[in-house]
């Protein structure tokens, strides 16, 4: 019986550590509908996905709250002519009412002058699960120019 017992516990801490399906898909569909508010510069999106103290954080610059992380969106799209963000998720974790998310970003850019660019970024969102649904807390990025495949040598 003790061993039962034992077994039991295990598989619930084990399982404490993933998101319930209903969850996981509310958390997907948040961060997929967040990458939509950044790619369309739509502030209506984003206030539907981010906390009003969201904290965004990008290749050591901070943005403390909803207002500072739509200018920062709002400047992104000011200096391109063009920005697509997409979101590759790679972990999805929840714990009651908090989760986290581990994705892979790539936001393809054509500037104004110059040439198009993708910056690929590893991404980790905090999730707060206030009265029945989720919203994105937090959000942490380190992005670096993605740089094109190396060309195969020849075997000659």
């Amino acid at each position: 019986m003790k061993r039962v017992l034992v077994v039991t516990a295990m598989l619930m801490i084990a399982a404490a550590g993933l998101a319930a399906p209903d969850d996981e898909a509310q958390i997907r569909a948040l961060i997929a509908r967040n990458s939509e508010g950044w790619t369309r510069n739509d502030p209506a999106i984003l206030t539907e996905v981010l906390a009003e103290d969201v904290i965004f954080t990008e290749n050591g610059g901070l943005n403390d709250g909803r207002a500072s992380v739509l200018d920062h969106v709002r400047h992104d799209h000011e200096s391109v002519k063009s920005l697509t963000l997409t979101t590759d998720i790679q972990r999805v974790r929840e714990a009651g009412n908090m989760a986290w998310v581990y994705a892979i970003e790539r936001a393809a850019l054509e500037p104004k002058e110059g040439e198009a660019i993708t910056l690929k970024s590893y991404s980790i969102f905090v999730l707060e699960k206030k009265n029945g649904r989720w919203w994105i807390a937090a959000h942490s990025l380190s992005a670096r120019r993605e740089r094109p495949a190396a060309p195969a040598k020849k075997n000659n």
